[in-house]
């Protein structure tokens, strides 16, 4: 079913793109005597000036920089250059501001996926990050009486799989640490809440790596643009990992919900949370960021 939708959802792409979008695109510059850059440049929808120009038949030079997924200021002044000769838009403030506001909110958003990547691929290890994974354990349980090498089963009680917690982090990385840790240090209580969920004989679950399932989820979602309006503000590392711990929370918090309303067998858990994530994805993106909150 899934394959399905996705084959239909390439063609309409290739139906829209080839055919009605060209006729759209004339239409409207006939009755706003505006181009659809200038158009989305005024309504300050950066997803559709990004892909204006990604989709232009002359924006050549524009194209090959944006594809790149990097920017910088001279890069920025080259398209805003070629968009004005080619597209033939009046070379004044107004123009020149509303393009470097459009490009910047894509630098920054260029700048996050990398940022968030980077920590994504760094692995998690007991040599480096060991004042971490105390504090992880101490703020969701209230201690810290671990070993010194921190080998121990008492990760199980924070829904790790076994003695040595670094194992589980693989498909997250640090990112996924960073994440359990923001949840656990600035939203205490509802970490702790959603610790004592997975406990629950009818509600039971590793908590500690549904988090991390959620950081590989969110990425995911990064890398097919479906989070790009949350981190056109964010223009240095820390607002862009703030902005995705808050993603995160907001995320676990509704997935411990809904699995809880659910009360499946453990055994189900992985197969429940493929198979909503999945949705999300393929068929009610609107509920996702529904979940996430405002985009601002």
């Amino acid at each position: 079913m899934n394959i399905i939708l996705l084959q239909l959802n390439f063609l309409w792409k290739i139906i829209y793109e080839n055919i009605f979008r060209s006729i759209h695109k004339t239409f409207l510059r006939l009755i706003t005597g505006k181009c659809e850059i200038e158009r989305a440049l005024n309504s300050q929808n950066i997803s559709k000036f990004e892909n204006s120009i990604l989709n232009s038949n002359k924006l050549m030079k524009s194209q090959g920089i944006l594809a790149k997924k990097n920017l910088n200021q001279e890069q920025i002044n080259t398209i805003c250059e070629e968009i004005i000769t080619i597209k033939g838009l009046k070379n004044n403030e107004k123009n020149q501001l509303n393009l470097q506001y459009g490009l910047t909110s894509l630098q920054n958003l260029y700048n996050s996926i990398e940022i968030l990547e980077n920590i994504r691929k760094t692995p998690v290890s007991i040599s480096q990050h060991s004042s971490k994974l105390i504090k992880l354990f101490k703020d969701l349980t209230g201690e810290a009486n671990l070993p010194q090498n921190l080998i121990t089963n008492k990760w199980i009680e924070i829904g790790f799989q076994g003695e040595n917690p670094t194992t589980d982090f693989r498909a997250g990385g640090l990112l996924a640490l960073e994440n359990l840790l923001y949840f656990s240090t600035n939203h205490t209580f509802q970490a702790q809440f959603c610790l004592k969920n997975s406990k629950e004989r009818d509600t039971q679950y590793f908590f500690a790596v549904c988090g991390i399932y959620i950081t590989k989820f969110l990425t995911d979602c990064m890398k097919m643009d479906y989070l790009n309006a949350y981190f056109y503000k964010c223009d240095d590392q820390q607002k862009s990992l703030q902005r995705f711990n808050e993603l995160y929370t907001k995320f676990f918090n509704h997935f411990d919900n809904l699995w809880c309303q659910e009360k499946r067998s453990f055994m189900q858990f992985h197969e429940f949370f493929e198979t909503t994530t999945e949705d999300l994805i393929l068929q009610d993106q609107k509920l996702l960021i529904k979940i996430l909150g405002q985009q601002n």
